[in-house]
C-alpha cells in the first residue's frame, strides 16, 4: 500500500503539468504491477484506479489507440465486476471510437466470443477457465448496457 501512496504523488504531478503520456505508462506499470504481483504489493486493481482517479487522472483519458485506458490495459486481467461497476459510477464515456472504429462494448464482445470459442480446450488465465471468463464476459456486456455502452454498429445507426 506505501506503493500506492508513492504513486500518487507522482499522479498527482504529471497531472498538474499535463504530462499525460508519463501517466498513461504509469497507469499501464501499475495495472500491470498488480496483475503479477498482486500479494507482494498488497493492492488490487481497485486500489490503483482509486489512486489514480482520487489524484486526477480524468476516467475518460485515452490511451495511444484512442481506447479508454482505464478499461483497455485491465480487460483480460481484471475479472472483478466492482472494478468496472466502479468506473460506471464515475461517469466514464462508454461509447468512443477508438482508432478501429470499435467501442469498448465491441471490444467486450468478441473477448467474450473468443472465450466461448475456446471452452473445450483446456488452459487457464490468471487461474480462470475460459468458460468462467466467457461468463463473466457475458455479465460485464449486460453492466454496460445498463449505462447505455453500445456497438458501433449501433452508434452509426443513430
Amino acid at each position: 500500500m506505501k506503493r500506492i501512496l508513492e504513486i500518487g504523488k507522482l499522479v498527482k504531478r504529471y497531472v498538474k503539468e499535463k504530462q499525460s503520456d508519463l501517466l498513461m505508462n504509469l497507469f499501464k506499470d501499475s495495472i500491470y504491477e498488480v496483475a503479477y504481483n498482486q500479494e507482494e504489493i498488497g493492492a488490487n486493481y481497485i486500489d490503483v484506479i482509486k489512486c489514480f482517479i482520487g489524484n486526477g487522472m480524468s476516467v475518460n483519458l485515452l490511451d495511444e489507440n484512442n481506447s479508454l485506458l482505464v478499461i483497455a490495459e485491465v480487460l483480460g486481467h481484471c475479472f472483478e465486476l466492482r472494478y468496472y461497476e466502479y468506473l460506471l459510477g464515475k461517469s466514464i464515456s462508454l461509447n468512443i471510437l477508438n482508432k478501429d472504429g470499435d467501442t469498448i462494448l465491441d471490444i467486450i464482445e468478441r473477448l467474450c466470443i473468443d472465450c466461448y470459442n475456446k471452452i473445450d480446450e483446456k488452459g487457464y488465465d490468471f487461474e480462470l477457465s475460459n468458460q468462467n471468463k466467457y461468463y463473466f464476459y457475458r455479465k460485464l456486456i449486460l453492466l454496460m448496457k445498463a449505462y447505455d455502452a453500445k456497438c458501433s454498429f449501433e452508434l452509426q445507426s443513430e
